[in-house]
Protein backbone atom coordinates (compact mmCIF):
# COMPACT_ATOMS: atom_id res chain seq x y z
CA UNK A 1 0.00 0.00 0.00
CA UNK A 2 2.87 2.41 1.15
CA UNK A 3 4.77 1.55 -2.69
CA UNK A 4 1.66 2.10 -4.55
CA UNK A 5 0.77 5.39 -2.99
CA UNK A 6 4.91 6.98 -2.59
CA UNK A 7 6.49 5.18 -5.48
CA UNK A 8 9.24 7.74 -5.61
CA UNK A 9 10.46 5.99 -1.63
CA UNK A 10 11.02 3.08 -4.07
CA UNK A 11 13.84 3.96 -6.50
CA UNK A 12 16.79 2.19 -5.52
CA UNK A 13 18.16 -0.85 -3.88
CA UNK A 14 19.50 0.87 -1.22
CA UNK A 15 16.27 3.12 -0.57
CA UNK A 16 14.29 -0.64 -0.75
CA UNK A 17 16.64 -1.65 2.21
CA UNK A 18 16.90 0.60 4.02
CA UNK A 19 12.67 1.10 4.54
CA UNK A 20 12.46 -3.31 4.67
CA UNK A 21 15.22 -2.52 7.35
CA UNK A 22 13.10 -0.50 9.12
CA UNK A 23 9.68 -2.54 8.83
CA UNK A 24 11.86 -5.74 9.57
CA UNK A 25 12.96 -4.09 13.13
CA UNK A 26 9.48 -3.12 13.65
CA UNK A 27 8.53 -6.90 13.27
CA UNK A 28 11.45 -8.06 15.49
CA UNK A 29 9.72 -5.97 18.29
CA UNK A 30 6.20 -7.19 17.17
CA UNK A 31 7.19 -10.65 16.12
CA UNK A 32 4.21 -10.41 14.29
CA UNK A 33 4.58 -14.17 12.76
CA UNK A 34 4.99 -16.36 15.96
CA UNK A 35 2.91 -19.28 16.04
CA UNK A 36 3.16 -20.07 12.96
CA UNK A 37 3.29 -23.83 12.18
CA UNK A 38 0.01 -23.62 14.13
CA UNK A 39 -1.61 -21.57 11.58
CA UNK A 40 -0.34 -22.45 8.67
CA UNK A 41 -0.19 -25.90 6.67
CA UNK A 42 1.95 -26.62 3.59
CA UNK A 43 2.38 -29.69 1.56
CA UNK A 44 4.86 -30.67 -1.04
CA UNK A 45 3.92 -32.67 -3.81
CA UNK A 46 0.93 -33.70 -1.14
CA UNK A 47 3.15 -34.64 1.75
CA UNK A 48 2.39 -32.63 4.79
CA UNK A 49 5.88 -30.57 5.90
CA UNK A 50 6.70 -30.25 9.71
CA UNK A 51 6.94 -26.87 10.22
CA UNK A 52 10.31 -26.50 13.09
CA UNK A 53 8.83 -24.81 15.99
CA UNK A 54 9.85 -20.98 16.08
CA UNK A 55 9.14 -20.95 12.18
CA UNK A 56 8.24 -17.33 11.55
CA UNK A 57 8.14 -17.79 7.44
CA UNK A 58 8.26 -20.05 4.63
CA UNK A 59 9.90 -19.42 1.55
CA UNK A 60 9.54 -21.68 -1.66
CA UNK A 61 12.79 -20.33 -4.08
CA UNK A 62 13.34 -21.46 -7.65
CA UNK A 63 16.64 -19.29 -7.99
CA UNK A 64 19.90 -19.31 -5.90
CA UNK A 65 19.33 -15.85 -4.86
CA UNK A 66 17.53 -14.13 -1.95
CA UNK A 67 17.38 -10.58 -1.06
CA UNK A 68 20.17 -9.66 -3.40
CA UNK A 69 22.53 -12.65 -3.40
CA UNK A 70 21.72 -15.22 -0.57
CA UNK A 71 21.65 -18.32 -1.36
CA UNK A 72 19.07 -19.45 0.89
CA UNK A 73 18.66 -23.29 -0.63
CA UNK A 74 22.97 -24.12 -0.63
CA UNK A 75 23.35 -22.44 2.53
CA UNK A 76 20.50 -24.22 4.70
CA UNK A 77 20.71 -27.21 6.98
CA UNK A 78 18.24 -29.77 7.60
CA UNK A 79 15.43 -29.47 10.52
CA UNK A 80 16.42 -29.93 13.50
CA UNK A 81 15.80 -33.62 14.70
CA UNK A 82 13.57 -34.55 17.09
CA UNK A 83 15.62 -36.62 19.40
CA UNK A 84 18.43 -34.56 19.77
CA UNK A 85 20.86 -37.01 17.21
CA UNK A 86 23.27 -35.66 15.30
CA UNK A 87 22.68 -33.21 12.67
CA UNK A 88 22.48 -34.31 8.68
CA UNK A 89 25.60 -32.58 7.58
CA UNK A 90 25.65 -33.33 4.27
CA UNK A 91 24.96 -30.73 1.45
CA UNK A 92 21.75 -30.21 0.32
CA UNK A 93 21.07 -31.44 -3.42
CA UNK A 94 22.02 -29.26 -6.37
CA UNK A 95 19.58 -26.37 -6.99
CA UNK A 96 18.49 -25.25 -10.75
CA UNK A 97 15.57 -23.01 -11.72
CA UNK A 98 15.35 -25.48 -14.76
CA UNK A 99 14.73 -29.14 -12.99
CA UNK A 100 10.55 -28.26 -12.43
CA UNK A 101 10.97 -28.25 -8.78
CA UNK A 102 10.97 -25.64 -5.88
CA UNK A 103 13.12 -25.86 -2.85
CA UNK A 104 11.64 -24.74 0.28
CA UNK A 105 13.12 -23.44 3.38
CA UNK A 106 11.71 -21.69 6.84
CA UNK A 107 13.16 -18.92 8.94
CA UNK A 108 12.83 -18.07 12.17
CA UNK A 109 11.47 -14.52 11.48
CA UNK A 110 13.03 -10.64 10.88
CA UNK A 111 15.91 -10.80 12.68
CA UNK A 112 16.95 -14.19 11.23
CA UNK A 113 16.58 -13.14 7.48
CA UNK A 114 19.33 -10.13 8.38
CA UNK A 115 21.74 -12.66 10.14
CA UNK A 116 21.13 -14.75 6.62
CA UNK A 117 21.78 -11.46 4.81
CA UNK A 118 25.48 -11.31 6.40
CA UNK A 119 26.01 -14.81 6.67
CA UNK A 120 25.80 -15.63 10.16
CA UNK A 121 22.70 -18.08 9.73
CA UNK A 122 21.79 -21.10 7.57
CA UNK A 123 17.66 -21.38 6.65
CA UNK A 124 16.18 -24.81 7.04
CA UNK A 125 15.80 -27.07 4.84
CA UNK A 126 12.50 -28.66 4.32
CA UNK A 127 11.75 -30.03 1.27
CA UNK A 128 11.84 -30.21 -2.72
CA UNK A 129 8.72 -30.54 -4.83
CA UNK A 130 7.25 -29.55 -8.21
CA UNK A 131 3.53 -28.38 -6.36
CA UNK A 132 3.17 -26.75 -3.06
CA UNK A 133 -0.08 -25.96 -0.94
CA UNK A 134 -0.40 -23.56 1.71
CA UNK A 135 -3.41 -23.51 3.74
CA UNK A 136 -3.48 -20.17 6.72
CA UNK A 137 -6.40 -19.70 9.05
CA UNK A 138 -5.45 -16.43 10.03
CA UNK A 139 -4.48 -13.36 7.31
CA UNK A 140 -0.80 -13.63 6.04
CA UNK A 141 1.73 -11.42 4.66
CA UNK A 142 2.70 -12.89 1.29
CA UNK A 143 5.37 -11.87 -1.09
CA UNK A 144 5.65 -13.00 -4.54
CA UNK A 145 8.73 -12.38 -6.72
CA UNK A 146 9.26 -9.24 -4.72
CA UNK A 147 5.35 -7.66 -4.59
CA UNK A 148 4.14 -8.48 -1.11
CA UNK A 149 0.29 -8.35 0.38
CA UNK A 150 -1.99 -9.08 3.02
CA UNK A 151 -4.00 -12.45 2.28
CA UNK A 152 -6.82 -12.31 3.73
CA UNK A 153 -8.03 -15.78 5.60
CA UNK A 154 -8.75 -18.25 5.30
CA UNK A 155 -6.30 -18.84 2.21
CA UNK A 156 -5.34 -21.86 0.41
CA UNK A 157 -3.58 -21.79 -2.49
CA UNK A 158 -1.08 -23.36 -4.89
CA UNK A 159 2.17 -22.85 -6.63
CA UNK A 160 4.19 -24.88 -9.53
CA UNK A 161 7.42 -25.00 -10.83
CA UNK A 162 6.39 -24.49 -14.76
CA UNK A 163 8.68 -24.85 -17.88
CA UNK A 164 11.38 -21.77 -17.50
CA UNK A 165 11.22 -19.08 -19.67
CA UNK A 166 13.92 -18.04 -21.16
CA UNK A 167 16.05 -14.64 -20.37
CA UNK A 168 18.52 -12.60 -21.61
CA UNK A 169 21.86 -12.21 -18.92
CA UNK A 170 25.08 -10.17 -19.37
CA UNK A 171 28.01 -11.79 -20.63
CA UNK A 172 30.99 -10.93 -18.55
CA UNK A 173 33.80 -12.72 -20.10
CA UNK A 174 35.03 -14.58 -23.14
CA UNK A 175 34.77 -14.20 -26.64
CA UNK A 176 31.04 -13.68 -26.92
CA UNK A 177 31.66 -11.45 -24.15
CA UNK A 178 34.15 -8.93 -26.19
CA UNK A 179 31.84 -8.94 -29.16
CA UNK A 180 28.72 -7.59 -26.93
CA UNK A 181 31.12 -5.18 -25.55
CA UNK A 182 32.00 -3.51 -29.19
CA UNK A 183 28.47 -3.60 -30.17
CA UNK A 184 27.24 -1.87 -27.33
CA UNK A 185 30.30 0.63 -27.81
CA UNK A 186 29.55 1.28 -31.05
CA UNK A 187 25.64 1.79 -30.56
Amino acid sequence: QVRDAYPSWFTSQMGNRLWYTGLGATDIAARSSRGLPATLAVWADGVRVTLPPGTEGVLALNIGSYAGGVDLWAQSAPPPTAGGGAPDTDPPPPQSFGDGELELVAVYGSWHLGQLQVGLSRAVRLARCAALRVRSAVPLAVQVDGEPWMQADPADFTIEATAPARMLRRLEEGPAARLAAAVRDAL
